[in-house]
């Protein structure tokens, strides 16, 4: 389930930054483990965006879950 992955991927040592898209297209970044969050239900991801503006989203509306690719210096 796409819950857990979430728990998975903000629990890694070492933390590798992933995007989160949702089934209405937009997708939101989790540069590191403070910008995100989910509760103990798993039903619910808290998310911090560029704005600095908190979001909660609904898991089962999740529809993947990638690596956030880093741009090469």
């Amino acid at each position: 389930m796409l819950n857990e992955a979430l728990r998975e991927r903000l629990r890694a040592t070492p933390f590798k930054p992933f995007v989160v898209q949702m089934i209405d297209g937009r997708r939101f970044e989790v540069p590191h483990p403070e910008f995100a969050a989910i509760n103990r239900q798993g039903t619910e991801f808290y998310v911090v965006n560029q704005n600095d503006t908190g979001l909660t989203l609904n898991t089962l509306l999740v529809a993947s879950i990638e690596p956030l690719q880093q741009a090469k210096s």
